[in-house]
């Protein structure tokens, strides 16, 4: 089971004419939470539209408790939050995660830009944000994944991030003249050689801890039964989704986002393609609530005394990478990142 996302594994795309890379980073986003009190890092920075699913207390200092001190069994949106904030933990929150991005970008930009500048040159930074918005998914599958979590909304939240990639360069620019380009032909003659198994600000161990996890939530999954009800369901409501390919939650969420236009900028009137788009994602969601309530609460309830389980037998693991997420951030405020500007 792969973590939510349209940008499955890692690339390398290339932002404006100015010969920076952009690269994609380690983790794909699964999206959308309910925020615990394992440090405030995001909060303070301003940068995380939250969004509480109620029931969130502390367990290990990272997570909230999958059930209450009297020994009630938790409620489904209790476990939820509970599989969100131990997953942020482990993989990181938006900060984190765009810390990360942009010590990437910098580490494959920095040969290239030493190059051009002892040519003469500066070149535009190029980097763009893109967890913008992230909210995790602890516990996206095919029955299992929260209900009702709009994919238009990191899109909006990263709209500038996206338009910014079709940008033509400005011809008054010094980027577009002839001096510039050459020298972007002569420093642009090896590409950049990147370790993707060893990402620069990825904390020890992190990979490990998440793959664990996903393979736990999977296993729930497993649990539940085939995904053929869901489908046939969801095709009665109008919705005609692959047999191939990834099922469920997240075949709908890559159905959605292989339908949705680009979104508007802030303040811009949405066209009519994405109010359409909207309209599609709004009664496909309700659909998809009905078609697998009864199998995800299903799976909520399998899933909360393994979370327990689990955080308990990573304890110091989790302690030690969600300590090493915020050592990230700082690491690459150092060198110039700024999720608040």
């Amino acid at each position: 089971m792969q973590e939510i996302a349209t940008r499955a594994g890692a690339r390398t795309r290339y932002a404006g004419g100015a010969g920076s890379r952009q690269s994609m980073t380690w983790y794909v986003p699964s999206r959308v939470p309910c925020v615990s009190s394992r440090h405030s890092l995001a909060a303070w920075l301003g940068v995380l539209a939250v969004l509480s699913l109620g029931g969130c207390g502390t367990q290990t200092g990272v997570t909230t408790d999958s059930a209450d001190p009297s020994g009630t069994k938790a409620s489904p949106a209790q476990t939820q939050a509970h599989a969100d904030a131990l997953f942020e933990a482990i993989a990181g929150d938006a900060v984190e995660r765009e810390a990360v991005h942009f010590l990437e970008f910098e580490q494959l930009n920095r040969s290239f830009n030493e190059c051009m500048a002892g040519k003469g040159f500066q070149v535009p930074s190029g980097y763009l944000p893109i967890w913008t918005g992230y909210q995790a998914n602890g516990t996206s599958g095919e029955w299992m994944g929260a209900l009702g979590r709009k994919p238009s909304t990191m899109a909006l939240a990263t709209a500038e991030s996206t338009r910014a990639e079709y940008e033509a360069v400005d011809p008054e620019s010094v980027v577009a003249t002839d001096g510039y380009q050459e020298a972007v032909a002569g420093c642009s003659t090896d590409e950049p050689v990147v370790d993707l198994g060893n990402r620069p600000g990825v904390p020890d161990g992190a990979e490990d801890l998440r793959v664990a996890f996903r393979d736990l939530v999977e296993s729930v999954d497993a649990k539940l039964g085939p995904i053929d009800s869901y489908r046939k369901c969801m095709n009665e409501a109008g919705f005609d989704l692959p047999a191939g390919g990834a099922q469920g939650w997240q075949g709908l969420y890559n159905y959605l986002t292989g339908k949705m236009p680009l979104a508007p900028l802030p303040g811009e009137k949405p066209d009519a393609l994405w109010s359409q788009y909207l309209e599609l994602e709004s009664a496909a969601l309700s659909a998809d609530a009905t078609c697998r309530t009864e199998k995800y609460q299903e799976g909520l309830a399998l899933l909360a005394p393994l979370l327990d389980k689990f955080e308990s037998a990573h304890a110091d693991e989790i302690a030690r990478v969600d300590a090493s997420w915020q050592s990230t951030v700082r690491e690459a405020s150092e060198v110039g990142f700024n999720p608040g500007a």
